[in-house]
């Protein structure tokens, strides 16, 4: 699409200006397929919202660790991370094969040891060479591409949200008409990422299923569920006390707080 665009671009400037009824409508035309255009190139190039800070450990002095995550990988027959990293988050996650995996602190240590095996075993196994983890983790990648570019909002498209709720008038909400370059890319990734989603679903939840089973075999049907259930208080507690620092450094009573 963007080829194609680009390509009328090029056809429009080349036509004779004897076909237009005014000249004008040639660089009208132009301007709105450029700002087309630029709509379906910026979920390419735009930064992303930043993560949390993370924090490397040294797992040569963090023996207990290490050997807690080799015995889990041999049980599950999933290769050793080589970097675990902490951030205060509740996310968990498991990236580059497996090789990066995020532990959230908040909820780390809202987990006893048995549950904290159930929930490293769920990351690595999606990441076992023997299970065609590979090719999941790759379709898994594309649909959240696409998701993130028809649904998501990127640091620009939020600093803009944020800009329209000021009060005053300020040269940057002379930009806000730029919130509408998101809709070229809904409209044009709609499909391609409903399609995917569709059909690719399938192979992804069979695998993840299959990651759940090699998880609840390791610690048990109960803690499995239990870990489950836990992970939901622990997010909903940690949205609350977001939201509740939020508040408080909007309303300068941050510091009373601390």
């Amino acid at each position: 699409v963007i080829g194609a665009l680009g390509f009328g671009m090029y056809f429009l400037v080349t036509l004779p200006e004897s076909i237009w009824p005014h000249p004008a409508l040639l660089w009208v035309s132009e301007v709105a397929i450029g700002l087309f255009l630029l709509g379906l190139i910026k979920p390419l190039i735009e930064p992303q919202r930043r993560g949390e800070p993370a924090h490397l450990l040294d797992l040569r002095q963090e023996e207990t660790l290490r050997d807690f995550t080799t015995k889990i990988c041999q049980q599950i027959d999933a290769p050793q991370p080589k970097t675990i990293q902490l951030e205060c988050s509740t996310r968990m996650a498991a990236d580059k094969g497996g090789s990066v995996v995020t532990l959230g602190l908040p909820a780390i240590a809202a987990m006893s040891v048995d549950q904290f095996a159930c929930v490293l075993a769920g990351l690595l196994s999606l990441h076992r060479p023997k299970a065609g983890c590979r090719v999941m983790n790759m379709i898994r990648g594309t649909n959240y591409w696409l998701w993130r570019s028809v649904y998501g909002k990127s640091r620009f498209d939020r600093w803009l949200a944020r800009d329209a709720e000021r009060p005053h008038f300020h040269a940057a909400k002379l930009l806000l008409p730029l919130k509408v370059m998101k809709f070229p890319a809904q409209i044009v990734l709609f499909i391609p990422m409903f399609i995917p989603n569709t059909i690719a679903q399938s192979v992804v939840r069979a695998a993840e299923l299959d990651a759940d089973h090699a998880a609840a075999r390791l610690v048990g049907r109960r803690t499995f569920a239990a870990v489950l259930e836990r992970l939901e208080q622990i997010n909903f507690s940690w949205d609350g006390v977001l939201a509740d620092l939020k508040f408080l450094n909007k309303e300068d009573r941050l510091p009373d707080s601390l």
